[in-house]
């Protein structure tokens, strides 16, 4: 067979760069050679990738769907017969060699369709009986090869050049790395710009700030690890390292003492630096090496949670002396270690411990607690308004103390508290309206600040849990608000020694739990409800040294567990003593002196066989003085009927045997005078007084 050579030119013609690389990438079937796409491996989930153990790569719906690609030989057509060593011989003969005529391209035929060879001959029959037919590919617009023999050379189609389409890809390419170079760009020019607004927006904080601030001392600070130092001094405040300038401030001895144990600072949390920081700060404000108690306090190989503490939240016989035992059943027992799991102090009592100085501000840097109580000791200063920090705290008490100025308002943002005690302090001005607003109070006493002012507003009636309630020695004006006889849970209401004037509500008769009602030394007016007398649980009732006026209501005879004092003393009141105060049988008080009480001294009062002080002098009582008070001997230290000119008959001699002897307590104080005290007159005798006229008569 002879290979024409004009014919093997147009073949290599034919054969040019893109046909060459897709003959190349037709013999790999990873390679689409229609669309030039390397084909992944289909996957139906998801796959390991092992050069990110662990990791997953899949992108639903971005599979690449592998095609069935054409072969090399799919191209170009089988080619059998045909040797190398026979390419020479095939020259003389002057046959021309296959090629495949190159017309359009399309990707949408049939992938195993494959045009024949021009010089195949097919040796079955039914391939010589479909010469005529359509050749293969045509129906698809393929080119189809052909006989030389049957078309003339200069017939046949060229291969047509793809310079075009080159320089058209090339120019695409340019285009897309000049976009690249754009995009590239402009994403490190926002990235700058970005990094100089936080360079100028961001404030700079840390030890940079406090480097002009602190004066190391010769020792421990100057030995101190700067990282250690630096990291406690980005905890504190502001106004902590203003006063850490004065190397001889409570503030500045706490930063040194922690740093005589820097080794251990890095193991320290935060929460933990700040604790230990904050007593040691009190431990060095209050005076702390002249405490009553201190043990282990400041002792670095002793845990903080260990160092000593009260082992009451409030000491009550001290309670008692200066809240006149109102609060003798209060205060639970205080849990049994003072810290939490983490070592942070939910409770810190230090009550009459002897701490002299002024209470510092980083005291409420302590935000886990939820009790402090620092009770009777000589601290003084204000109540800071960083006290709004403690959010956590359910107790607060500072009474006894000689805390000074205002109530913050930023008391109303604990919103948790239960307890809060501010009484017996120095405190004035106006209580803020914030404080009414703290709905979870159990217990409030803001009772001896004799500077502080206000009203008491309707809207204490939303703190519905309100079970004590101590006003009193106050400046406290305005009505009593009917609102209070909404409190069901109020157990004591002490609103005494204040400037509260009008009339005392009959809503409070709807406090069905009082135990407790004080409102003595006030400038209260109009008559007693008969409604007090619904208030079956009281103790106490005390409404001395007011402008009350009218009769003393017989239903208070069914306040039957009156058990330390009814005393209305000092008022206008009128009429007859009711003789249902006889079944008063645990009262030790009854004090009426300096009313307008008139008639006879009921003889029921010989039933009060707990009595020790009964007062009826300065009022207008007439007739005997009863046989009964005989039996009030045994108990009785004070009996007193001075003051009453109209009373007459022989006195019984066994009050005459009354020793004055007074045993004082807080409610009961010992006033003089003892013993049996009455007027001797012409018509009252006995007990040393003679009455003639009436006993020796002709």
């Amino acid at each position: 067979m002879v290979v024409n050579m004009k014919d093997t030119a147009m073949m290599k013609e034919a054969e040019s760069p893109l046909r060459q690389a897709m003959n190349v990438a037709a013999s790999t079937d990873d390679y689409d050679p229609l669309t030039g796409i390397m084909l992944m491996p289909q996957s139906s989930g998801p796959q390991n990738d092992t050069s990110c153990p662990g990791a997953y790569s899949h992108t639903p719906g971005m599979q690449v769907q592998r095609a069935t690609t054409p072969s090399r030989s799919s191209f170009l057509g089988p080619i059998d017969h045909h040797h190398e060593d026979n390419d020479d011989a095939d020259e003389e003969v002057g046959v021309p060699s296959p090629r495949v005529l190159s017309s359009s391209t399309h990707n949408d035929g049939p992938a195993d369709a494959q045009p024949r060879a021009v010089n195949e001959r097919s040796s079955d029959p039914e391939d010589e009986s479909q010469d005529e037919s359509p050749r293969v590919g045509e129906e698809n617009g393929l080119a189809v090869a052909q006989l030389v023999d049957e078309i003339s050379p200069h017939k046949l189609p060229r291969a047509q050049t793809f310079d075009g389409e080159r320089a058209a890809a090339k120019r695409r390419d340019q285009k897309t790395r000049q976009i690249r170079t754009i995009f590239l760009l402009g994403m490190i020019i926002l990235v700058v710009i970005v990094i100089i607004l936080l360079a100028i927006l961001i404030p700079r904080t840390g030890p940079t700030k406090t480097a002009t601030i602190i004066v190391p001392p010769p020792a421990p600070i100057t030995a101190a690890p700067t990282s250690a130092q630096g990291f406690l001094l980005s905890l504190l405040d502001k106004g902590t390292l203003r006063a850490m300038e004065d190397t001889n401030s409570p503030q500045f001895k706490a930063h040194e003492w922690l740093l005589e144990d820097s080794d251990q600072l890095p193991f320290c949390s935060k929460e933990r630096l700040i604790q230990k920081f904050a007593l040691a700060t009190l431990y060095f404000a209050t005076n702390g090496d002249h405490w009553e108690e201190n043990t282990h306090w400041l002792n670095h190989s002793i845990h903080e949670c260990e160092w000593f503490q009260k082992p009451n939240f409030a000491v009550k016989d001290i309670v008692a002396q200066f809240v006149l035992g109102y609060l003798d059943g209060f205060l639970e027992p205080p849990p049994s270690t003072p810290c939490d799991n983490n070592g942070l102090f939910q409770h810190l009592w230090l009550d009459v411990n002897t701490l002299v100085g002024s209470l510092p501000t980083e005291v409420y840097m302590l935000t886990s607690l939820k009790t402090l109580s620092l009770d009777r000791n000589q601290l003084e200063g204000t109540i800071s308004s960083h006290i709004g920090r403690m959010t956590n705290l359910q107790g607060l008490s500072l009474s006894g103390m000689l805390q000074t100025g205002t109530i913050p308002t930023e008391i109303g943002l604990l919103t948790n508290l239960n307890i809060l005690f501010l009484d017996t302090n120095q405190l004035n001005g106006q209580v803020p309206t914030e404080l009414w607003k703290l709905t979870n109070l159990v217990d409030l006493a803001l009772s001896a600040n004799y500077d502080l002012e206000g009203t008491l507003p309707s809207e204490i009636s939303a703190i519905s849990k309100l079970r004590w309630f101590l006003s009193e020695q106050s400046e406290f004006t305005g009505t009593i608000p009917s609102e209070l006889g909404n409190l069901p849970l109020l157990e004591v209401l002490v609103l005494a020694e204040s400037r509260h004037t009008g009339v005392i509500p009959s809503e409070l008769g709807k406090l069905t739990a009082l135990s407790v009602l004080t409102f003595q030394d006030n400038s209260l007016e109009g008559s007693l409800p008969t409604e007090l007398g619904l208030l079956t649980a009281l103790t106490v009732l005390r409404g001395n040294n007011n402008m009350l006026s009218g009769p003393l209501c017989s239903e208070l005879g069914l306040l039957k567990d009156l058990e330390q004092s009814l005393s209305f003393h000092f008022n206008m009141l009128s009429g007859q003593i009711p003789t249902e105060l006889g079944l008063f049988q645990r009262l030790p008080e009854l004090v009426l002196h300096n009313n307008q009480f008139s008639g006879q001294i009921p003889s029921e009062f010989g039933e009060l066989v707990s009595l020790q002080l009964l007062s009826l002098a300065n009022n207008s009582l007439s007739g005997l003085v009863p046989e009964e008070f005989a039996y009030l001997q045994p108990h009785a230290h004070t009996i007193r009927l001075d003051g009453n000119p109209l009373l007459s008959g022989h006195l019984p001699a066994d009050l005459c045997a009354l020793n004055g002897t007074c045993s004082s307590d807080a409610w009961n104080p010992c006033i003089p005078p003892f013993g049996f005290v009455f007027d001797c007159t012409e018509k009252l005798c006995g007990c040393g007084c003679i009455c003639e006229d009436l006993f020796n008569g002709p």
